[in-house]
Order: structure tokens, then sequence, then C-alpha cells
């Protein structure tokens, strides 16, 4: 009975109808063990819903392996097919956490890991000694998850600016965050560039709505979908402006009455001929649009670059900590929701002026610089590590 068991929970995990929130556990392993050669790996053990999360790293990671060899490690093969199709990048997926364990017993190169998400998962790599352990994230954000106690886990966090360190001090008790901080930038910003275009600002004017999920716990609910989503978006087809509705993958995974409204806005949207985007690249959206519509999370930092005005959505969950970027922007209340076209023509007449933000928020946006100094970062890391296993060796 047991034999059965094992052999039909294998054939659902190998299965193509295995649905995309459910880690398969399917190992790319061959029979027979051989050493890693990654001097780096990035483990990313969530299922194939969350590759968003590390798709905007690809390019910052390949021109790491330039210089330190670098290997994916999942814990399924869905996504690591991914990674190998999508990317340059070698990936691995292991189905046990023996597995790990066999293989970094054998395989003395392996010097740092790097996470891209907080997940319990986390730990199944976080508990090894051998390793400088770096949380990178997947965008920075003003979400409170980026100022978690998790992060406490971790050697070392690269963040974008110097204003995500003074968050950490300001949301985290016995914590150093200048010791444990490293400022990088944000390298994701270094992948296939924004094709801006000059936009239409008045009537007519592409306004793009990216609202965030519901989070998977109330503490963590920033989105504005069910509780704006449709008063903005029928304000903003009122005005006569072009809507593209860039939806959260996540959306309405917990909560039913996101996933109703969500469902509604894209009827909205689609029968007034407009976007709904679901691409993988996020700023794909973001070309021709005049402004910005969003919730407190990471997509402010995709689109701030551009200097082009954006509106954050207060939400009925959590806020921002106080006196981070979200708050410092123009933002949109619930009551006012049904007016977000007429605060979208008062920022495109009088777009405010966000430079000094964007240098302590997002660090150098330089094209390229945010990826040098990730690379920099990661070799320092990798030379402090070294010295203090070499320190630990009896004489």
């Amino acid at each position: 009975m047991g034999k059965m068991m094992s052999w039909a929970t294998d054939r659902v995990r190998r299965s193509p109808r295995l649905p995309g929130t459910y880690v398969n556990r399917v190992s790319d392993l061959e029979d027979r063990l051989t050493p890693l050669t990654a001097t780096v790996i990035v483990w990313f053990p969530t299922a194939p819903d969350s590759l968003y999360q590390i798709r905007p790293w690809f390019h910052a990671l390949e021109q790491l392996h330039r210089v330190h060899p670098v290997l994916v490690v999942c814990r399924d093969s869905r996504v690591s097919a991914h990674v190998r199709a999508a990317s340059s990048l070698n990936a691995l997926s292991l189905g046990t956490s023996a597995e790990l364990d066999e293989l970094l017993a054998i395989s003395p190169d392996v010097r740092i890991a790097l996470y891209v998400n907080l997940d319990p998962l986390d730990f199944d790599c976080l508990r090894f000694r051998s390793m400088l352990h770096v949380y990178i994230g997947h965008g920075d954000s003003d979400k409170r998850v980026f100022a978690s106690n998790q992060v406490k886990a971790f050697d070392h966090y690269f963040v974008a600016g110097s204003a995500a360190i003074d968050r950490l001090e300001a949301e985290l008790m016995f914590y150093d965050a200048r010791g444990h901080a490293v400022v990088i930038g944000q390298p994701q910003l270094d992948g296939a560039a924004v094709q801006w275009e000059a936009p239409v600002t008045g009537p007519g004017s592409r306004i793009v709505y990216a609202p965030t999920w519901e989070g998977a716990h109330p503490s963590m609910s920033y989105t504005s979908v069910s509780s704006h989503g449709e008063a903005i978006v029928s304000s903003l087809l009122r005005a006569g402006h072009e809507i593209v509705y860039r939806p959260h993958p996540f959306t309405g995974r917990h909560d039913p009455t996101a996933a109703d409204a969500d469902r509604r806005i894209r009827a909205m949207v689609m029968a007034a001929g407009h976007h709904v985007d679901e691409t993988p690249d996020l700023r794909a959206s973001f070309g021709s649009a005049a402004a910005l519509i969003t919730d407190v999370s990471a997509v402010v930092s995709y689109w701030m670059p551009s200097g082009r005005p954006v509106l954050v959505t207060v939400p009925d969950g959590t806020d921002a900590a106080p006196g981070t970027l979200a708050t410092r922007l123009p933002r949109l209340r619930v009551a006012d929701a049904a007016a977000a076209a007429d605060h979208v023509a008062d920022l495109l007449r009088n777009p405010p002026n966000v430079t000094d933000d964007i240098a302590t928020h997002l660090g150098d946006v330089t094209p390229g610089a945010a990826t040098t100094a990730f690379v920099e970062a990661v070799s320092a890391a990798i030379s402090r590590r070294n010295a203090a296993w070499d320190a630990k060796k009896p004489a």
C-alpha cells in the first residue's frame, strides 16, 4: 500500500495538470550526485506562479555569473526548466531537503546563497553554516514585510537606497540595520529597458492602474482592488482616458472579495475596448503611459525613474510606515476614488518633483550602475565569508 501511495503521489507531482500554485518537488538530479560548480546559489523554492519574483533578476544574475558562477536551486522542476529557457542561467530542482544536504556536502565551492522572497522553505537552505546568506528581495517596497523580523535570519540584506536602512531602523527592534544592510540600488531596472514614449497628457491619455494583491494575511493587505478599483476605473473611463489594468498575479488568491472585484474590473476594462496586461514584464505596461495609479508596493519603485506622476492608494488594511516613499507621494483615499480622474488631471498639470526621493529610495538609477554595485556587493560578501570561514578552521 505504501509503495502504491508513493507511486500515485509521484504521478500527481509530475502531471502537467498540477496547478502552478503547488511546488511539485520533482528532482532534476540523475542517479549519481556530482559537485555543484557554482560559487553562488539563488535559492528559489516556490511554485511556478512565483516566477514573477525572480524574472526581474535574470539580467543582474547573468552579469554576476560572469564573475562568480551562479546556479538557481529550485524545488519545482517546472520552475528550473523556465529559468533555463528564459535566461542563460543554469537551474536545478531538488526533490527533498536531503538532496540539498548531500549536494552541499560535496560542493565546497559554494560560498553564498541569495534569496528573492521570504518563504518558510528558505529555512531548508538557511541552516547551512558554510554559506553567507543574503536577502535581495524582488523589488523594494514600503510594505511592512520589507521591514519584517524575518530579515534577521539573513547575514546581509541588499537594499535599494538609504531610505530602506532608515525604514529598518525605525521598524525593527534589536537589529543593526547599518551593519547588515548594503545599498546597491535596483539591479532589476537594468534588464530590458522601458521604451518610454512621449505621452498624451490631456484627455485620452494612457493611465496604468496596477494594484497589488490582498496579501496572505490581514496585516499585509495593501490592495485597492476591492476598495477603490471599480470607482477608479469608472472615473478614468468617464474622463476618456485609455486604461491599462495590470493586476498582481496573486490577486484573489486568499480573498474572494478581491477575486470578484478583479473579475468586474477586467470586464469593465475589456468592455470599453481597453487593455488588461498580464505579460511577464511589469514595465511593458509603462511605455507611453502618462501616469500610474498603484498601491503601496514595489510597482512604485519600477515607475519612479520615469519622473512621471504616480498616485498611491491609501489601503483599508495596513498602510506604509510614516515617512516612507509611498506616504510622501500623492495619495488616493477610498472616499476620493470616484474622482480619480480629477486627481490624475491635477498631477499631469503640476507633476511633483521626485528627484530627491529617487536618490534616497531607489539609489543610483543610471543604467547599469545598480548591477555593477550588486556584483561588487556579492564579491565583497564572498570575501568576508571566506575570511570568517578560514578563521574558524582549526590551526
